[in-house]
């Protein structure tokens, strides 16, 4: 499956839980497509992580491959009805203006 659309919302977590010791690391993205419907990206993969920083920096339109959807969704889910994922992300790449 693949979404396209403008990252518009970043959650980049690297840290160590204080009660439980368990380390997170990973990125939440909320990607707007052009029908303005959302849909939430997770990756674990530092380079899929860079490519999401980069195309949310310079506000270019990417194409996302997603894999199945991710188990982190509980709050999200809660506080949007046109939220669609978190989908774990396999691929990212710009898309040229215009397309």
């Amino acid at each position: 499956m693949e979404r396209t659309g403008v990252i518009t919302f970043l959650n980049i977590h690297d840290y160590v839980s204080d009660i439980s010791g368990h380390r997170y690391d990973g990125c939440l993205a909320e990607l707007e497509q052009d029908d303005a419907q959302v849909v939430m990206l997770y990756t674990t993969s530092h380079r899929l992580q860079a490519a999401l920083i980069m195309s949310y920096v310079t506000k270019s339109r990417v194409t996302a491959s997603l894999a199945e959807r991710a188990d982190v969704a509980s709050e999200i889910e809660r506080r949007s009805s046109s939220f669609e994922g978190p989908f774990t992300v396999k691929a990212v790449w710009n898309r040229p203006a215009g397309t």
